[in-house]
């Protein structure tokens, strides 16, 4: 159960990368000039994490050991090594994944840019179950050099 939580996770990513609200953003960019946080540049967030591998996302985060990711199972990952590495795992049990983000929110507080969604999620898993479920991410970014970089992260799913 906590493999397909994680699996939900993951997938939920993909969803900013499919659709983005434009409401709450700063004038947009293309994803690849991260200059600002912005609809496009959470898409490509969520686009990079649907290729299932988390290498390709890994150049959105802060590589900080200090900096916590909470993910539905484990309750949390210290730093990007372990995030990554950890979610190779739950990675595996999956086979494809979609998804839809809804009311994307961009908060600019000075030097740091927190972000919200809500995610709608279908996943196909590699035994050929399939799952729906809708989530919440909410992210943390500072600017490291020219770019921004998630410091922090929180995804999770409501109770039923």
């Amino acid at each position: 159960m906590k493999k397909v939580f994680v699996l939900l996770l993951l997938v939920s990513i993909c969803a900013i990368a499919q659709t983005a609200s434009k409401e709450s953003a700063p004038a947009k960019k293309s994803a690849t000039n991260s200059t600002t946080v912005n609809a496009a540049l959470l898409q490509d967030v969520w686009t990079q994490w649907c290729t299932l591998n988390p290498a390709n996302p890994a150049k959105y985060y802060d590589k900080s050991s200090s900096n916590i990711y909470f993910d539905i199972t484990p309750l949390e990952y210290h730093g990007w090594s372990k995030y990554a590495s950890g979610v190779v795992q739950v990675l595996a049990g999956m086979k494809t994944g979609s998804s839809k983000v809804d009311e994307i929110r961009i908060h600019p507080a000075g030097s740091t840019i927190w972000t919200s969604a809500i995610v709608h999620l279908d996943m196909v898993m590699k035994d050929g179950s399939k799952s729906k479920a809708d989530w919440r991410w909410t992210s943390i970014w500072e600017k490291r050099g020219a770019d921004w970089k998630i410091v922090h992260e929180h995804v999770s799913a409501p109770e039923k």
